[in-house]
């Protein structure tokens, strides 16, 4: 009896900690006015193979946080606002290291103009203009919708 109740409790135990899940924090700005870059859409993507883990809005004060993210598997984040150059940053969370501050990120905008470009590899999952939001359907899932 004894035996079962310790086995229960490993399995328990390995159960909880392969559903640990990670965060990432920080603050968006336009290094040009100091404003908060609001509504930036940040998405994070499985740096092998570039699925999409999840994403988020910054707040109107250019604060995001993206809970739930796995450990030990490289992940890297793309920002993207709109008249703003795209901001990379690929990283690791443990479970150790489960929180991971970026802190302070300023935006530069983009100042290029082009009447032509080519999408290539990454398309951010929601697209915010003024009053228009766009979903990318074919990189969504339905639980992203919840």
């Amino acid at each position: 009896m004894r035996r079962k109740w310790i086995i229960t409790v490993l399995l328990l135990g390995v159960s909880m900690t392969s559903f640990s899940q990670g965060t990432i924090k920080g603050k968006l700005f336009d290094s040009v006015s100091n404003q908060p870059m609001s509504l930036a859409t940040i998405t994070v993507f499985k740096a092998i193979d570039t699925t999409i883990v999840t994403y988020r809005l910054s707040d109107p004060q250019g604060n995001f946080k993206v809970p739930g993210l796995p450990f030990n598997i490289p992940l890297r984040t793309v920002i993207t606002s709109s008249g703003y150059k795209v901001i990379r940053r690929s990283f690791t969370l443990t479970a150790e290291n489960s929180i991971l501050d970026f802190g302070t990120i300023g935006g530069y905008t983009d100042t290029t103009s082009l009447e032509e470009f080519l999408v290539i590899a990454e398309r951010p999952p929601v697209t915010i203009r003024k009053d228009t939001i766009e979903f990318n359907a074919a990189l969504l899932r339905p639980c992203h919708l919840l």
